[in-house]
């Protein structure tokens, strides 16, 4: 099935995890240049390794930010190496990790393994996980910027420099953020 697609069809065939890396790595550096964090300057955490998402965002982001910090649930083979390729450290332990890192990028596939509390003023989270990593409906701090990836629903494409949304959480909601935020 997935083979013969891919061998018959005129473009490359993906399980939709390169776009969604690709949509969610764009969305964090908009997200960062609107409140006016330089991502160069940052570490970032990124958690959900070995996950797919998380692993191909952490390759990407790495030479993208000052450092990565990997989070992975427990250590394997594989997250070991990762961070070895990326020349970087691998925790497991999250609340640790958001010590170390104001920009937060989580892709877990578990859900709720992120305590808004453990984060830091101004921190910036891109939460691609689903079920969401971030627990709670929405942002519940003013000093923090969490960003939630959504299924489209027929809605219309979204302008490259629209102004963000800051997500109401699973029950809905939410409100547009047309200029910086001044506790970030």
């Amino acid at each position: 099935q997935g083979t013969y697609m891919a061998e018959q069809a005129p473009v490359a065939v993906t399980t939709g995890n390169s776009l969604t890396v690709h949509a969610a790595i764009a969305n964090l550096e908009h997200a960062a240049s609107e409140v006016g964090l330089d991502l160069s300057r940052e570490t970032v955490a990124v958690v959900g390794i070995p996950g797919s998402i998380a692993t191909a965002a952490a390759r990407i982001l790495v030479s993208k930010v000052k450092s990565v910090v990997l989070v992975a649930r427990r250590r394997s083979p594989r997250a070991a190496r990762l961070a070895e390729q990326l020349n970087t450290e691998l925790l497991l332990d999250i609340p640790e990790a958001l010590r170390r890192a104001r920009v937060v990028f989580s892709a877990t596939s578990s859900g709720d393994c992120i305590d808004q509390a453990w984060l830091q003023p101004g921190s910036l989270v891109s939460d691609v996980a689903v079920p969401t990593d971030v627990c709670g409906d929405g942002s519940q701090r003013d000093d923090v910027l969490i960003g939630r990836a959504r299924r489209a629903k027929g809605r219309e494409p979204v302008p490259h420099r629209a102004p963000l949304w800051r997500d109401g959480g699973r029950a809905g909601g939410g409100e547009w953020i047309e200029q910086r935020q001044a506790h970030l």
